[in-house]
């Protein structure tokens, strides 16, 4: 089994508000950046999708060490995924999970390789974590400028007007609002939308 090693993080500014995540994956002498962002997310919310994506890319079943600075990430697939799953993802306060849908679609990503979860230290001059850092930072300053979009919103894109139907991870499923027979319907990223207002 081939062996990868993940560098993952996440950030956000405000908590909740504009967010960024960022992996570095290591096979031998090659290497792979990943990242992304949001315009309305939580620092945890982050910190979960860089391990998804991360994990995402790996074409193969591979033994894989993850290295992050989330306490959150590693203890929760270390210490609490187990219970969550006998209680039907409730906690010992029987309250659902938060971020349900990110730890049930990490939790079937990681089990198709052999993961071992490490914590380490933030901001402490190691080289991965501190680039992985940037990455995210700089998805935070690329998504402080994208307006909160809602599901339902009107928004302007190539001269036309269409409605979000769908958010995800920094992107919306638009569908052309022109009366027509066939609708058109896209993925687009939210930062290439505007809000519509008064046919502007």
């Amino acid at each position: 089994m081939k062996q990868v090693t993940i560098y993952t993080d996440g950030s956000c500014k405000n908590n909740p508000g504009p967010g960024g995540w960022a992996a570095i994956l290591v096979y031998g002498e090659h290497e792979k950046e990943l990242e992304g962002g949001d315009s309305y997310t939580t620092n945890n919310q982050m910190e979960l999708t860089a391990a998804i994506k991360a994990l995402e890319a790996i074409k193969e079943p591979c033994e894989v060490e993850l290295f992050t600075d989330s306490e959150y990430l590693v203890k929760g697939m270390t210490e609490w995924l187990d219970g969550w799953k006998r209680k039907s993802w409730r906690t010992r306060r029987n309250e659902e999970v938060r971020n349900k849908q990110l730890w049930q679609q990490l939790d079937r990503i990681a089990s198709k390789h052999q993961v071992k979860w490490n914590w380490i230290k933030g901001h402490d001059g190691h080289k991965y974590n501190e680039r992985c850092d940037a990455l995210a930072r700089k998805q935070i300053e690329k998504y402080s400028s994208v307006p909160r979009f809602q599901v339902g919103d009107q928004v302007w894109h190539e001269d036309r007007v269409w409605q979000i139907m769908q958010i995800e991870d920094g992107r919306a499923l638009i569908r052309d609002t022109a009366s027509s027979l066939f609708s058109e319907e896209k993925w687009v990223v939210l930062y290439a939308l505007s809000l519509y207002s008064n046919g502007e």
